[in-house]
Formats: structure tokens, sequence, C-alpha cells
């Protein structure tokens, strides 16, 4: 008698669990959706806003042509949010310029220029081509330093990310912290 139910307590238990529903934790559930080798574009540009700060360098076949473009180190405006750049030493922070509040630039030589609503590329080929009129084959460099990403919700490590590059995906961002937890909704 106590086979049969030891038997019957394991059979309700197997059914039991075989019918409980399992928390899908895969992402891209819909790709049968899209066509072979092709993913949704998603691309935008990202615009700057007063308040954002900039690393913009010049340089030229000519040094000092190009020279009195640059901010002095002893000039800029210095924040923790520094990136360091391939050719500094560890621990150099780089000079950067800070949008105003009414969306102006303030660069050398050249004075005030309003870059609010532009993407880098933008500022970049103006510059380019301001600076070109007194330098030959200017090459200019525009960074957006201080980009952030606050990522909360179900997420294992919920923070503030220090974004080092401006094409940075969804996907990133929960990468960044830990990706999401168990209870996340991968759906949406």
């Amino acid at each position: 008698m106590n086979i049969k139910y030891i038997l019957g307590i394991a059979l309700v238990a197997v059914v039991m669990t075989s019918c409980s529903k399992k928390n899908s934790l895969a992402y891209f559930t819909d790709i049968r959706d899209v066509p072979e080798s092709q993913l949704p574009s998603t691309a935008h540009a990202l615009t700057l806003s007063p308040d954002d700060e900039l690393y913009i360098s010049v340089r030229s076949v000519n040094p000092g042509a190009a020279a009195q473009y640059n901010v002095p180190f002893e000039n800029a405006v210095i924040t923790d949010d520094m990136v360091l750049t391939r050719n500094t030493r560890p621990g150099t922070r780089v000079p950067t310029y800070r949008i105003d509040a009414n969306g102006d630039l303030d660069f050398p030589v050249l004075g005030k220029m309003h870059v609010a609503g532009m993407t880098t590329s933008e500022i970049n080929k103006m510059l380019t081509e301001k600076i070109s009129e007194q330098v030959t084959d200017p090459i200019v460099r525009t960074e957006l330093i201080n980009f952030k990403v606050n990522v909360i919700g179900e997420v294992k490590e919920p923070r503030q990310v220090l974004v080092r590059s401006q094409r940075f995906s969804v996907l990133d961002a929960l990468a960044s912290a830990g990706d999401l937890t168990e209870f996340g909704k991968r759906s949406n």
C-alpha cells in the first residue's frame, strides 16, 4: 500500500510540474518575423543640447597653424567625465568645450557659434569649412564627452552609465547594467 501511495504522489508531482509555464529568458524571440540576415534599423543621429561637453581637436600638416584653434590646457573645463584619448598618458585629462545655456559654443578664433540641435559630424564639417579658410587641410575631431544613460528597472545593477561612444543601443545599456533579472520583460 505504501508503494501505491508513493507512486500516486510522484505521479501528481510530475503532472503538476510539467504543466507549469516556463519563463522565457531569451531575447529576439520574434526574430522569425524579420527577413533573413536583416534587422530593422533604429539608427538615429544624436543631437547636441546645452550642457553637453565636447572634445574638439584641430590638427594639420602645419601644427603651428592649427594650434590657435585648440584650447590650452590651463584654460580647459575639466570634470570627472573626461575621457582619455589614445594619445594621452594615463591620468591625463583632456580640455573640453561646454555648450552654453543658449546652445552656443565659444570656439577659439572663430568665436561663438550656435550648435544646439546639431550632430558632432555636422559640427565637425562646419569647423573644418571655417578653419579651412586659414589652415590648409585641417583635421578636426569632435567627440561628445558627457553622454550618460540611466539604466533602471528590472536589471541586476541599476546605475548611470558613462557612454564612450555615440552609438549605444538598448542592448548595450542592459549589458552595462548586468542584463535583465529573470523578472524583466524581454518582449517589451
